[in-house]
């Protein structure tokens, strides 16, 4: 099911802002892809939702206020030796540049690099980010490329950030005047954070195993039963991603999305009419062991 991309209103970043103004994303990112409607995604909504979802919203103002700010560094350390890469921010003033560090400890592997612009009398308190150039290994690494290809890239990186979880990863982040007994502060906060993460995680982990011998001996058919609660999961879910879990209206058409509200339904019209009717439903004969399992 194709994704739909909702911002978070948020303090100084409202969800309404235009294309290039970061936004914290609430939800959205599929590994299926976003429907052809849904708002774009960039580059400067990853990182400031790594922010907010590292439990340190008030460092966004840090990343986002060059002139409080002089210079602003991030890093993500996957602690991965064959799949995923850092992810990386450097700041000095109004020039920022994100991107990818290899296993080789190669930057910019692929890389953005944006200006944030204040533009006048405008209506956001933080400035815009106008895409500069773009770099990617597989290209030769030089610096280029269109706006609409900068973008994408851009978008990439959030992706990322997303789908592989990275604000629940090891992180750096300094800025000029931070101090060390500062800096300490926020790495003990972050390792609170990850230990709960991980503890959380681990419960998870053995809630799933203790699922798999209840209902099913043989493993390859658990993990399939238990890949498909979780789709049904989701279409229990209010398709308009309000957090709802289990809401009671059924859109009448095509029988089985649903809805908390009226004003759910209206605001999600816009993108279910392009598939109402054409998924598949899932089977009767299989909905009460599904519950089960859930």
């Amino acid at each position: 099911m194709y994704g739909v991309v909702r911002f978070l209103d948020y303090p100084r970043l409202p969800a309404t802002a235009p294309e290039d103004y970061p936004k914290i994303i609430k939800s959205g990112i599929s590994e299926d892809g976003q429907h052809p409607k849904s708002p774009s995604i960039t580059g400067p909504d990853g990182i400031v939702t790594l922010l907010y979802r590292i439990g340190k919203p008030e460092i966004i103002d840090r990343l986002l206020d060059f002139e409080k700010t002089k210079e602003f560094t991030l890093r993500v350390h996957t602690d991965e030796k064959d799949w995923y890469k850092d992810v990386y921010v450097k700041r000095n003033r109004a020039d920022v540049e994100i991107g990818f560090i290899n296993l080789d400890g190669i930057w910019a592997a692929h890389g953005v690099r944006y200006r944030i612009e204040k533009e006048p009398d405008s209506l956001y308190y933080y400035g815009k980010w106008t895409p500069i150039s773009t770099a990617d290994l597989s290209l030769g690494h030089h610096w280029g490329g269109c706006q609409n290809w900068i973008r994408k890239q851009g978008g990439d990186i959030t992706k990322a950030i997303m789908l592989h979880r990275h604000y629940n990863r090891r992180v750096d982040i300094r800025w000029s005047g931070l101090s060390h007994e500062d800096w300490e502060v926020i790495q003990i906060d972050l390792l609170a954070r990850r230990i709960e993460y991980n503890q959380e995680a681990e419960k998870q982990h053995e809630e799933y195993k203790a699922k798999k011998a209840q209902y099913l001996a043989n493993d390859r058919e658990a993990d399939i039963w238990m890949d498909f609660a979780e789709i049904y999961r989701q279409r229990l879910a209010c398709r308009a991603d309000c957090d709802e879990k289990k809401p009671r209206l059924q859109y009448t058409k095509c029988k089985f999305t649903r809805y908390c509200s009226a004003e759910c339904q209206k605001d999600d019209w816009k993108y279910h009419k392009t598939y109402c009717g054409k998924e598949e439903p899932i089977p009767e004969e299989c909905k009460r062991y599904l519950e089960d399992m859930l």
